[in-house]
């Protein structure tokens, strides 16, 4: 495939639909392309549920949404949306078929995407230019290899969540209730209930966390029915006060989380968010792989038993790639010597 820097401000689209890690995996790719041209336009063509990551995101352009489930009113708004425009390049990170139809209709001089190492569902033939293929390695690294390939630096890597005006003051107030304790936030419910710990001992751990550190116990996610159950349990069962912040607004998620001092959270989008505010990470994870999915170069608060095998375990992979019965090896004890590691790292509001 074709190698080197743009030759002078470019229009690049970019096809990353779903999934909140992933639209911040891709919001590295357009800050090294940006910083690579500050002129280059970015036109990303994103999920709903995605598109307020990107909207009046310094470094992208133009959002178009596309739902894939919406059917044909769906496709051909798509259609209309993208008729007048033509890129340079456009970069294909999708590697499922719900990506088909933007690649199909987007006009593009040159088309960038992942090869049969890594596409399915034969994605990778609408690939002119297929990126090679790679041991596997973190994937914030793979997404990377898009901004790689076009010349642009990948170092320091970068995501840039600001926040408006309105939403610093929302934080503001958020962080005046909290009296200078330390603000944990928890996810208790992933996207797959095998990537989940367990709801008592979440609770347990919202009991220890007040006692051991007076800390104010935040949970934080989406408005799922499965969500609000879980969460409705671990208030209940918890022993001490715990705020639910559960809602459908995820700018307010984004907010309230860049007020927190630690989030604890299993394999989900979210701390792929964390990350990017900055925010310490005590990570959850045994179905998954923490160097292919964790926080990125951020991995010293992570509870790791995806890579703890003994004579008593079975191996216990799955078809989805994870491995089952490891979650449960992650004890309460575990996850809270981490916060208070990250708590004493990164201090508490009083200093």
């Amino acid at each position: 495939m074709r190698r080197g820097p743009l030759s002078g401000a470019s229009r690049i689209g970019l096809v990353l639909l779903r999934g909140l890690g992933d639209i911040v995996w891709g919001l590295a790719v357009v800050r090294a392309l940006k910083r690579q041209n500050p002129g280059h336009h970015i036109h990303w063509i994103v999920h709903p549920m995605g598109a307020p990551l990107l909207i009046d995101h310094p470094d992208v352009d133009r959002v178009t949404t596309y739902d894939p489930g919406g059917g044909w009113s769906a496709g051909r708004k798509l259609r209309a949306e993208l008729r007048s425009t033509y890129f340079d390049v456009l970069l294909n990170f999708t590697i499922y078929l719900h990506g088909f139809l933007p690649v199909v209709l987007a006009r593009a001089g040159r088309r960038i995407g992942f090869g049969p190492d890594r596409a399915r569902d034969g994605m990778w033939l609408l690939a002119g230019e297929r990126l090679p293929a790679v041991a596997r390695r973190h994937m914030q690294d793979e997404y990377l290899e898009f901004a790689d390939v076009l010349g642009a630096t990948i170092r320091p890597v970068e995501w840039r969540l600001p926040l408006t005006e309105a939403e610093i003051e929302q934080r503001e107030q958020f962080v005046s209730t909290l009296d200078g304790r330390p603000c944990v936030a928890t996810f208790a419910t992933a996207g797959r209930p095998e990537k989940d710990w367990s709801v008592g001992r979440h609770a347990a751990l919202a009991g220890e966390l007040n006692r051991s550190l007076g800390a104010t116990v935040v949970l934080l996610g989406g408005p799922g029915e499965l969500e609000n159950e879980r969460a409705r349990a671990i208030v209940q069962g918890a022993g001490v006060p715990v705020r639910n912040e559960l809602g459908p607004d995820l700018r307010r998620m984004i907010t309230l989380l860049s007020a927190c001092d630690v989030v604890v959270a299993p394999d989900t989008g979210p701390v792929h968010i964390a990350r990017a505010l900055h925010v310490p990470v005590v990570g959850l994870y045994g179905h998954t792989d923490p160097a292919r999915y964790g926080p990125y170069e951020e991995q010293h608060l992570v509870v790791d038993r995806y890579h703890y095998d003994a004579d008593d375990l079975r191996s216990g992979w799955q078809g989805t790639g994870g491995r089952a019965g490891r979650m449960e090896l992650i004890d309460v004890e575990d996850v809270l010597k981490r916060v208070h590691m990250a708590v004493k790292q990164t201090g508490t509001r009083d200093g």
